[in-house]
């Protein structure tokens, strides 16, 4: 039972070492900042909207953007997710959920322009470190879902395109679950940004800590057969 809790104490000591000391180190991964929106997407009466995209780095996803604002008056809540998604650029997201958060509706620029031009700034929101693990290659997705009618005031992601190719935007239908592509006949892809922490993969951080667990493992065994009296031990 030590020996278990020493062993997670090391797992989270690696860890933490390797996430605080790169905090301030992340990059951009995926950049799908729009310049110019040609439409404002809106999600309201729980439809989950979610864009899919394509992790080009491993390490840690830090952050992501979001170009997102609001109407006057829409007060809701918006609540963030990452899940996994399928195995291609145009598979939806899973029900595997990686992280959730809340954001409340003041976080969102308040517009009473329509389609603002500009666009507000994106609204960047930071990932705890070691919440996300991601490798190179990983298909995630994030998605947006808010309460209200579905109807004026708006909470609204920029849209243009389609403008990523590594990914899809999506729709989830509230009562059956299942997930559509948000316009099939003229699709479109959302404003968004991911930030990583370039670093090892978690199995990677680990090895130390196994490789260590191992070589107490041997000598336990050693100490013990030492210790043993000889089979046919005579007084």
């Amino acid at each position: 039972m030590v020996q278990r809790l020493v062993v997670r104490a090391a797992c989270a000591a690696v860890l933490a070492s390797a996430t605080t000391a790169a905090r301030a180190d992340f990059v951009i991964d995926q950049d799908n900042l729009i310049t110019a929106s040609g439409f404002a997407a809106a999600f309201a009466n729980n439809v989950e909207m979610a864009q899919t995209f394509r992790v080009g780095r491993t390490g840690r996803l830090a952050a992501v953007d979001l170009q997102v604002w609001r109407d006057p008056g829409a007060d809701q809540d918006v609540i963030l997710r990452v899940r996994r998604a399928g195995l291609t650029a145009s598979d939806p997201p899973t029900a595997d959920i990686l992280y959730t958060r809340v954001i409340p509706a003041a976080m969102l620029t308040e517009s009473v322009d329509p389609l603002p031009n500009p666009l507000p700034a994106p609204l960047r929101i930071d990932i705890p470190m070691g919440a996300v693990a991601v490798s190179e290659g990983d298909r995630l997705a994030i998605t947006l879902e808010r309460g209200g009618r579905f109807s004026p005031p708006w909470a609204v992601w920029a849209s243009a395109g389609p403008t990523y190719a590594l990914g899809s935007t999506f729709q989830r239908n509230p009562f059956s679950g299942d997930w559509l592509e948000a316009n099939a006949d003229f699709p479109y892809d959302v404003g968004f940004a991911t930030y990583v922490v370039p670093g090892p993969s978690v199995a990677m951080l680990l090895v130390p800590v196994a490789l260590g667990r191992a070589a107490r493992r041997a000598r336990n065994v050693s100490r013990a057969a030492t210790r043993a009296p000889p089979a046919h031990a005579t007084r």
